[in-house]
């Protein structure tokens, strides 16, 4: 398990908080949270980006 800072964690609270997803397509977005976050990207365009993402992959199965 990935520990994330906790701007990815709150970032990822706020704007995929309400979507079911599975833990893999949950990474998935962490990972590009960070990525955001580390290009100094606005939390409000992250949070836009994460939420449009997340609600594409809800309900979705990620491929093994």
């Amino acid at each position: 398990m990935t520990k994330w800072p906790n701007e990815v964690r709150l970032l990822f609270l706020a704007a995929a908080s309400t979507a079911v997803i599975d833990h893999q397509h949950a990474e998935k977005l962490r990972a590009h949270i960070n990525r955001l976050w580390l290009s100094a990207t606005p939390e409000e365009t992250i949070i836009h980006e994460i939420t449009i993402l997340a609600e594409a992959m809800e309900g979705e199965q990620c491929a093994d």
